[in-house]
């Protein structure tokens, strides 16, 4: 595998650990929500409220146990979620049962696997966020990652994202996390494991960017 370390990234997390001073929302409760992606695929296909467990969440969990504080990050993702739909409907028994403080969503790939319209797959993703917010936690919104099986965007995750973006950015209370700009350069240079699912230096990228949105939208 071809991979190769990228200062950029290397010296924002070694300047961004150093800046935090550890107390930033202490003894919170992270739950990660979405597909195979948010699970860790091909590391683990469903997460089951684990800890310390999966793809991004163990990097975003390196990063919280570095500060200290008790912040805890949770694994609901689930592999073969196919439509966003089937989300919807599973995010309340997560909310209801873990009482989150914040919650990490992304979803999507898969309803554009199979050409759902991305009008409609950026709506649901909005609603599974409004629930979120009527739970009493705070969303952050993944982008959905790119897909390169068959063709740069053959799916329209760009077209996607836009509707995400301006869903989510019209709402104060919510905020996104850009994973789709964060993997893009890297994406083809050993970070995918299967051109859909990115890799143990993927899933880096992914926890880097997500622990970023956690204090930006603190």
């Amino acid at each position: 595998m071809k991979w190769r370390w990228n200062k950029t990234i290397l010296v924002m997390v070694s300047c961004f650990l150093l800046l935090q001073g550890g107390n930033v929302f202490a003894g919170s409760k992270i739950v990660a929500f979405g597909d195979s992606i948010t699970a860790g695929y091909p590391y683990l296909k469903y997460g089951n409220g684990c800890t310390n467990c999966g793809g991004y969440e163990l990097f975003l969990q390196y990063y919280l146990d570095w500060e200290g504080q008790g912040k805890k990050v949770y694994n609901y993702g689930y592999s073969g979620e196919y439509l966003t739909f089937s989300g919807i409907n599973r995010i309340d028994s997560v909310l209801a049962s873990t009482k989150p403080n914040y919650v990490l969503l992304m979803e999507g790939t898969n309803d554009l696997s199979a050409y759902v319209d991305p009008a409609t797959v950026a709506y649901n993703v909005y609603y599974a966020a409004y629930k979120v917010l009527q739970a009493g936690a705070k969303p952050i919104v993944g982008l959905i990652t790119p897909d390169t099986r068959y063709g740069s965007d053959w799916k329209r995750v760009g077209k996607t994202n836009s509707y995400i973006k301006n869903y989510v950015g019209s709402s104060p209370l919510m905020c996104l996390s850009d994973q789709n700009s964060a993997l893009t350069p890297y994406w083809n240079s050993g970070y995918n494991y299967d051109k859909l699912h990115p890799n143990y230096y993927g899933y880096w990228i992914m926890g880097l960017y997500w622990y970023y949105a956690l204090y930006t939208c603190s």
